[in-house]
Parts: structure tokens; sequence; C-alpha cells
């Protein structure tokens, strides 16, 4: 289906939003961005901020859905070199880079206003059925043992992105990078060195 001018324009703006919204936040801290900042950041008048989001909560709401709409499009975007275990680690290393930024200024999605969001535990099901797809390719080639339970495997790989790292890096105890690698390293991996003993 294709959108009509309007839309496209309303889909326009609310990704200029978005995107300020974004920065700020990972330039900050959640409790220091206020409307009036997002709005002077994306070009737009405040009752037109508004007209897209009713309140900061939903508005932080939209950035995390947003995060989680490209990790569906990461896990969706694969070559067929690229195996099922390799395009589930690429994602998820994009995904928490992209989330470390608003980890390392200490934002905080607010989880009743997620909840109580049906596009939000829609993008969230639908992450983790593509997910879950994944898993099973990975299974069925000798990648993942079969043995595991899928919906735990993959639960466990989203909840890497519900931890609390927000003062490792807001510290500078690690870089993003280092935190998507060490957590990545950890679920494939377990604790022992490459190498090391099986």
């Amino acid at each position: 289906m294709q959108l009509s001018l309007k839309e496209r324009q309303w889909q326009l703006r609310q990704d200029v939003i978005l995107d300020a919204a974004y920065e700020l936040l990972a330039e900050g801290r959640n409790a220091a961005v206020s409307m009036d900042q997002v709005a002077a950041r994306a070009g737009v008048s405040k009752p037109t901020l508004y007209q897209h989001f009713q309140s900061k909560d939903e508005l932080l709401v939209h950035v995390s859905l947003r995060l989680m709409r490209q990790s569906e499009e990461a896990l969706a975007a694969r070559t067929p070199a690229v195996s099922a275990l390799e395009q589930i680690e690429r994602a998820l290393r994009e995904g928490l880079t992209r989330r470390a930024g608003l980890w390392s200024a200490r934002v905080v999605i607010p989880r009743a206003a997620a909840e109580a969001s049906p596009a939000y535990g829609e993008q969230r099901r639908r992450v983790q059925a593509r997910m879950a797809a994944l898993v099973d390719e990975a299974k069925s080639v000798g990648d993942v043992d079969p043995s595991l339970a899928t919906p735990v495997v993959v639960r466990m790989l989203s909840r890497l992105f519900r931890g609390d790292y927000d003062d490792l890096l807001a510290e500078g105890v690690v870089t993003p990078g280092e935190l998507a690698t060490t957590l990545i390293r950890v679920a494939f991996d377990g604790l022992r060195p490459r190498g090391g003993r099986q």
C-alpha cells in the first residue's frame, strides 16, 4: 500500500523528531531533555511535536520502538553468504551499540508506558519471532545445540538489551563496542577463553 503525500510528510517529520530525540538523549540524560529541546533540535514547533507524541514518555517509547524496528531490519537483512548464527550476532552487535548510546546517558524507557503500548508489544513479538526463526535455522545446520529450547534462547538474547550497564558506560569503564562484544561473547561462548577447553 502506497502512502499519500500527506502520510509520507507525517512519517518524515516523525523520523526527524525521533532522530532529534535520540541525539539529545544520547548526549545528555533523560531527565535533562525537555520536549522544548526536542522540538528545537527537530526544527518543529512544540504544537507539531505534541501532534506526534502526547508526552515525553510516549516519545521515549517511540525511540525504543524505533530501535527495535532497526533490530528487526538487521535480523532480516541477510545475504546468502551469512549464516543464521552470524546474522543474529551482527544484529545483536548493531542493536547493543545503538542502545549503548542511551545507556551511557542513563536514559530509562518508562516500562509502564512501554507495556501499555500495543505497538511496543507487537514490535517486540516480531523481533523475537524473527530471531526464533534464525535460531531454529542455526539448529538445523548444527550451529546451535538442537537440545536448547528456542524460546529460552530468544528470551535470553533479548534480555541483553534490558541490562543495567549505564554506570559502566557513563563512567567510561567500557566503550559501547566493548560492552556489545562482551555481552555477545558471553552469550555465545560462555566465559571460557577462546581456543580453551570445550
